[in-house]
Parts: C-alpha cells; sequence; structure tokens
C-alpha cells in the first residue's frame, strides 16, 4: 500500500514536471537600435545586444545587430525631419528567441557603441508575456543619443615642433553614420564643433572648427610655442537633437 502511494507521489511529480516544461513558449523579440534624430546604428560586432532576467541578472540571449541603417525615405519625413514607421527588410536588428514559462521583466542592454568616440550603455526594461511576440510596429526599439566624432588628424602621439602649426580634422556624423552638411537631412548649420587643449592639465587654448566644405568634415588649426605633451579634446554638439560627441587624443611638442 505505502509501495502503491509512493509511486503514485512519484508519477504525479513527473507528471507535474513535464507539465510545467511544457508550458515553456517560445517568444521571439526584435530589437532594433535608432539613432537619435536619424537611422538605425548599421549591424556588426560594434553593436552588442544583451537581454537580461531585470531580478536574476541571467542573461536570456545575446548577440549583435545585423542589416544596414534602412531607408532614408521610410525613416526621415523631407518635410520635419521626423520619424515615419521604420520596420522595413535589411534594416538592422537583432531577433532573439527565448523560452518562458511566465511573464519576466527583461531588461534589455545595448552598446557600448565601441569608436574613437564610443557611446554609453543604453538600458531600458519591460515585461516580456510568453508566446507573446515583440515583433510588431518598431519591436523594442532603443535610441542611441549622441554624435560619432573621430580625429584623422594629428596623429596621436606624433611629434611636432614648438611653433608649428598643427591641423586638426574632425569627422563628425549621427550614431547610425549619416553625414553632416549645410542643407542636408543632417544639416551641420548649428552644429558646434570645438577642440581644446590643456597643457599638464591648464587649459591653454580653445578654437573652433568650422565646416571644412566636405559632409562631416570640420577644420582647425593649432599652435602652441610650449613644450610638453598637449591633450587635445574635440567636443561636437548638436542642439537641436540634444547629440553631443567627445574624443580625445594628444600630441608631444618638442
Amino acid at each position: 500500500m505505502f509501495v502503491a502511494l509512493r509511486t503514485g507521489l512519484c508519477v504525479l511529480t513527473v507528471f507535474a514536471l513535464s507539465a510545467v516544461s511544457a508550458a515553456a513558449e517560445e517568444t521571439r523579440i526584435d530589437v532594433r537600435v535608432l539613432a537619435r534624430g536619424a537611422k538605425f546604428l548599421p549591424g556588426g560586432r560594434s553593436v552588442p545586444v544583451t537581454l537580461r532576467d531585470a531580478d536574476s541578472g541571467e542573461v536570456l540571449a545575446r548577440g549583435w545587430t545585423a542589416g544596414g541603417t534602412g531607408d532614408t525615405g521610410r525613416i526621415m519625413s523631407a518635410t520635419t525631419g521626423g520619424r515615419r514607421q521604420l520596420p522595413e527588410d535589411g534594416a538592422a536588428v537583432f531577433t532573439a528567441v527565448i523560452d518562458i514559462t511566465r511573464p519576466r521583466l527583461v531588461a534589455l542592454e545595448v552598446g557600448p557603441v565601441e569608436g574613437p568616440s564610443r557611446s554609453g550603455m543604453q538600458i531600458s526594461t519591460q515585461w516580456i508575456l510568453p508566446g507573446r511576440h515583440l515583433i510588431n510596429g518598431d519591436g523594442w526599439l532603443v535610441e542611441a543619443p549622441g554624435l560619432l566624432v573621430d580625429l584623422s588628424t594629428p596623429v596621436a602621439y606624433g611629434v611636432h615642433a614648438v611653433g608649428e602649426e598643427i591641423r586638426l580634422l574632425a569627422g563628425v556624423t549621427m550614431m547610425c553614420g549619416c553625414g553632416l552638411e549645410p542643407g542636408g537631412i543632417w544639416g551641420s548649420d548649428g552644429v558646434e564643433v570645438t577642440a581644446t587643449v590643456y597643457l599638464d592639465g591648464e587649459r591653454i587654448a580653445v578654437l573652433p572648427l568650422p565646416y571644412a566644405g566636405r559632409p562631416s568634415r570640420f577644420e582647425g588649426r593649432y599652435r602652441s610655442d610650449r613644450p610638453g605633451v598637449h591633450e587635445i579634446e574635440v567636443q561636437a554638439w548638436a542642439p537641436q537633437g540634444n547629440n553631443a560627441g567627445v574624443v580625445r587624443t594628444a600630441v608631444f611638442v618638442r
């Protein structure tokens, strides 16, 4: 009798465990990363994506977005510069399929985006329900604020003579790599690009880098009669979208 009862309990336990396991449902999540005021961040290993359980920290999925920046005409309005409906074939997306049995509060981490002026990590959370796919509309859309800034000239830690004119050539784009130019969809008018030079922690020069006649190019000249390690910090500011970017380098002046 006892053996039979114990056997019956084991069967019920196995049945219950099987029922719980069978209740797990595949749930698809489409993640897109949109540059603030512009297009999708293109896919590749520069845009990492992680989905975690917000309570336990368990990693549910991890990878990178894949695809392009999307069609400009579908994303931007020619008259207002505002967003249109985004999803389309070829636009960068990270697709995850997770198996869950109960609703889970999920944290989405995007970034940091690597590069000369790396952007910070973007984090958002929302409830994910079993079998309720996040694929309609924009899916799970994350906005990436900021500007990408690089400094092609001067060469980092290059050596220059005292009194030599040093050319500063900066590239500034939206986070998606979209170029800035006068009268363009992403206008350079109103974008402020400046270079600040420090020597031994002292700010010794601040100079503007005006638009240099080619998309996303900003240029200025700098000359110093003081030897030492000159730290150069280039700041870019686009007030219309509250976007900013910074890149730093240094040169030797002897």
